[in-house]
C-alpha cells in the first residue's frame, strides 16, 4: 500500500501565510502562546486528545509512491492554498 502526499510538508504559520497572501493580506499576526500552556488548558477543559490531534505533527513519506508512479503536483500545494483563499475574496 502507498500513501500519498505532495512530499510538502507545512507548519501552522506556513498555512496560515499562504491563506492570508492568496486574501490579498501581508501581515500575519499570530498570539504565541506557550504548547504547555495551551496542553494545561486542554486538559482542564477535557480536550487533551483534540490538542494532541492539532498539535502533533503529520508529516507523511511519500517517496515510494512517488518513485513507482513518478508522479509530481502540477501545482505547489503553496500556490494551490494561495488560489483556494483567492477564491474566497
Amino acid at each position: 500500500s502507498f500513501v500519498v502526499s505532495d512530499a510538502e510538508d507545512f507548519s501552522v504559520s506556513d498555512l496560515a501565510s499562504c491563506i492570508l497572501k492568496g486574501l490579498g493580506r501581508s501581515r500575519l499576526r499570530l498570539l504565541f502562546l506557550p504548547p504547555s500552556l495551551i496542553s494545561f488548558v486542554a486538559s482542564l477543559l477535557g480536550l487533551s486528545s483534540l490538542w494532541s490531534q492539532l498539535a502533533d505533527e503529520l508529516i507523511v513519506d511519500s517517496t515510494a509512491f512517488r518513485s513507482v508512479t513518478g508522479w509530481s503536483p502540477i501545482v505547489s500545494s503553496r500556490k494551490s492554498l494561495e488560489q483556494a483563499a483567492f477564491s474566497f475574496r
